[in-house]
């Protein structure tokens, strides 16, 4: 993984993370920088599981990468607003 992996990995992370806390309802009260930290994580665990597929290096723009990067980011922020609305569910019991 080099610096323009990891750039891109904070950009995809940082706005994925953003428009998922955006799109969240308020009630679910997950603070900003958990949703952004937690999907930038992913963006940069993808950028390691491309290197390990051999789909990192490629000549011209690394889309399996970049498409990898936002999978895995969108998979996060979705994995923690339903774990929050989960959390949510218990805490009314």
């Amino acid at each position: 993984m080099d610096v323009t992996d990891l750039l891109f990995a904070l950009a995809i992370g940082a706005l994925t993370g953003t428009l998922g806390h955006l799109a969240m309802p308020h009630r679910l009260r997950v603070p900003l920088w958990f949703t952004v930290l937690a999907a930038v994580i992913a963006a940069v665990l993808a950028s390691l599981v491309a290197g390990a597929m051999g789909v990192s290096e490629t000549p011209g723009t690394e889309w399996a990468e970049r498409t990898l990067q936002l999978v895995f980011a969108l998979a996060t922020v979705l994995n923690v607003r339903t774990l929050a609305s989960l959390s949510r569910m218990s805490h009314r019991r």
